[in-house]
């Protein structure tokens, strides 16, 4: 995470406020452009980053999940839900993938293995640590379950490492930027995240640590409230693998259903004036005796989201490393938004805020 961190902390302002001086940005296209070097970075290696790069490179490390968005694949990702991933990579699709992103995926998995097998070779030779011995790349770990297994093959690989891509970074550049819409609308809770992110983060260098970032519990309030009111997945669907009484019915095993966190996380009983922006709702004491399943923005049981703690921690420093250099603002006119479901929650015609550099913040 360090890593990563340092990754953001470039980016951020590479791209994320390129040329936004007082100036506006709209939806969450930039936080995005971010929060994608910071998957290069946790799924290839470090520096591997794509914002800087020659415009081919970094269309090819952000086209395949801008493309999978776009308006003609949305229906298709709604209609066929997770086996769209395995479908682009059927061979009637693989040509025009691995031109549109896939192909940038591949070039990670293939130099990972790469190195990976030339690096036991050179450690023997130079007496230093193997690759084992250090903090390694998530798709090393992938490369050495594939190699101790016959079941699992590079296409596997490269279908696994695309799934975290695609499901890691919309998910959290939705997030943070709802978020900050929240925050700007709301200066009295803006303040008292701003008070803790310099607390927190003001006197330390460019690079926030574990601990530090474990010590942002209001804004992690925020960010949690925020999820209930725009959780980024607002559809999840399942399969029943038993019947399930309800009420006077009994839905049947196999039966498919649909569940909607944007609705159930604002039930009036659990939630009270549930369109209220109240990020101590998620005070531990406010918290005690709800029920596990009223609040699933990252759904619940065998099938949560496996690294929904990894993206706590990715938003908050995006959302420090943010707030802690400019200051966020609503634009006038553009204070509501009109929300419509795609594979994340959108909101029509953007996210519009005005972001101002803080005047006491060295940038």
């Amino acid at each position: 995470m360090a890593g990563c961190a340092g990754v953001f902390n470039s980016d951020v302002r590479v791209a994320l406020f390129q040329g936004s001086r007082g100036g506006a940005l709209q939806d969450d296209s930039s936080v995005a452009d971010a929060r994608v070097d910071l998957q290069v970075d946790r799924v290839g290696q470090e520096g591997a980053h794509t914002q800087g790069q020659p415009a081919h490179v970094h269309q090819r490390g952000t086209g395949f999940i801008r493309e999978v968005q776009g308006s003609l694949e949305r229906y298709k990702v709604h209609q066929r839900g997770t086996r769209f991933i395995r479908e682009v990579q059927g061979p009637s699709e693989r040509h025009r993938v691995h031109h549109r992103g896939t192909g940038f995926i591949i070039e990670i998995v293939l130099k990972r293995r790469e190195e990976i097998n030339k690096k036991p070779f050179e450690s023997k030779q130079n007496g230093t640590k193997d690759l084992s011995q250090r903090r390694r790349p998530l798709v090393d770990r992938i490369i050495e379950i594939a190699d101790q297994s016959n079941n699992f093959n590079d296409e596997d690989i490269i279908q696994e490492v695309c799934t975290f891509m695609l499901a890691g970074q919309e998910s959290v550049a939705t997030a943070v930027t709802f978020t900050l819409f929240l925050l700007a609308k709301h200066p009295d809770v803006l303040s008292r995240v701003l008070d803790e992110v310099d607390a927190v983060l003001g006197e330390l260098p460019d690079v926030p640590t574990l601990v530090a970032l474990r010590k942002l519990c209001y804004t992690e309030q925020c960010i949690k409230e925020a999820l209930r009111l725009y959780p980024s997945v607002p559809i999840v669907a399942r399969t029943l693998s038993e019947d399930v009484p309800m009420g006077k019915v009994t839905l049947p095993k196999g039966c498919q259903v649909i569940i909607t966190p944007y609705a159930t996380h604002r039930i009036p009983h659990i939630y009270p004036d549930p369109e209220k922006f109240d990020p101590d709702r998620f005070l531990p004491e406010n918290m005690r005796g709800r029920h596990p399943y009223a609040y699933i923005p990252f759904s619940a049981g065998p099938r949560i989201c496996i690294g929904y703690k990894f993206a706590m921690l990715e938003m908050k420093m995006l959302l420090g490393e943010i707030l802690r250099k400019y200051h966020v603002t609503t634009i006038p006119g553009k204070e509501e938004l009109r929300i419509k479901y795609r594979i994340t929650i959108r909101a029509s015609g953007g996210v519009w805020l005005q972001f101002t550099p803080r005047a006491a913040q060295v940038l």
